[in-house]
C-alpha cells in the first residue's frame, strides 16, 4: 500500500510499521481530523518512504526531535493544529 486516508474517522493510533497493513511502503499519508495524539510519532517515523503526512486537526501539541531529525528535508507536513 502507497497511500493510506484515514482522515475524519475518530481514530486515536495508527498500526505500527510492523502489522498486516504494510507501513514501509507508505508515501502518503492522510490522517487528519481524528484523536492522534504524540504517540503515533514513532510510527510516522518508521514510514521511511512517505512523502506527504498530514496529520492536522488532531491532538498533537508538538513534535519531538524524533520526528524532526527522522524526517526527510524535503517531505512536506501539514502542520495546521487544532485547538486542544
Amino acid at each position: 500500500m502507497k497511500n493510506l486516508n484515514v482522515s475524519n474517522n475518530r481514530i486515536a493510533s495508527l498500526p505500527s510499521a510492523n502489522t498486516v497493513i504494510d507501513m514501509n511502503h507508505l508515501q502518503l499519508l492522510r490522517a487528519a481530523s481524528n484523536d492522534l495524539d504524540e504517540s503515533v510519532i514513532s510510527t510516522v517515523v518508521s514510514c521511511r518512504r512517505l512523502r506527504l503526512i498530514d496529520l492536522s486537526y488532531n491532538q498533537l501539541r508538538f513534535f519531538d526531535d524524533r520526528f524532526v531529525l527522522a524526517s526527510p528535508p524535503d517531505v512536506p507536513v501539514l502542520s495546521r493544529f487544532s485547538a486542544v
